[in-house]
């Protein structure tokens, strides 16, 4: 059955963010950017949306992945998972043919606990699972870090509970991390140049992880 879609109020765009702890002042200015950003160009019916925080919004996703796949970039840079859970309205109207959801990488330097990163990664799960029922939902693992600050006990430990979580919940999980990891744990110094973001080489190794997703799952079709 064709997918049926509700029109996107503007309503949904409205940030409220003193509502969301989490967010630094910088990060609740640029969320409120991002958002009237969204407004201009809203979601359309059974897209491929990139959901999260800065990693999803820096890479560029048209020219990442070949073929003609309606993919659409969902991503705030400086977001939380408390902060994602007040935009879903977006998705959900939408009725994503697919979400690639990456989130938790900002609750690290916050009093959110791994527990409580994955707790509300779940429930976003849960959200758009309960509002559009036939779209697939693929959750990654949250990325290394390189530079001497950062919590990258934090990070394996919210991999570790997600991984957990995916043998019952209703998603698939992807693990980027294993790709972008080094021995000592850290993000692959060949994949960044801040130690936070991935730069192309990194950028490209993650795009070819979310690639071979979609054509495994009859998303792609571009002939490879």
């Amino acid at each position: 059955m064709p997918r049926v879609c509700a029109e996107i109020p503007q309503s949904v765009f409205v940030a409220a963010t003193e509502g969301v702890a989490t967010h630094s002042k910088l990060a609740s200015a640029y969320f409120r950017t991002r958002l009237e950003a969204f407004s201009r160009d809203p979601l359309g019916c059974g897209q491929v949306v990139m959901l999260g925080d800065s990693h999803t919004e820096m890479n560029d996703w048209d020219a990442a992945i070949p073929g003609d796949l309606p993919l659409r970039n969902r991503g705030i840079g400086g977001d939380t998972t408390e902060g994602l859970l007040t935009r879903l309205e977006e998705i959900t109207l939408s009725q994503p043919e697919a979400v690639f959801l990456l989130i938790g990488t900002n609750d690290v330097w916050t009093e959110t606990t791994p527990e409580m990163t994955v707790s509300a990664i779940a429930r976003t799960v849960r959200v758009i699972r309960a509002k559009s029922p036939d779209t697939r939902i693929f959750v990654q693992t949250v990325f290394p870090m390189r530079v001497e600050y950062g919590p990258n006990d934090r990070i394996r430990e919210i991999n570790t509970l997600l991984k957990a979580r995916s043998k019952t919940a209703k998603f698939k999980l992807l693990d980027p991390y294993a790709l972008l990891v080094d021995t000592s744990g850290q993000l692959n110094a060949a994949y960044t140049d801040d130690g936070l973001h991935l730069n192309a080489a990194g950028n490209a190794v993650w795009s070819q992880l979310v690639t071979d997703t979609l054509r495994e799952n009859g998303l792609l079709d571009d002939g490879a």
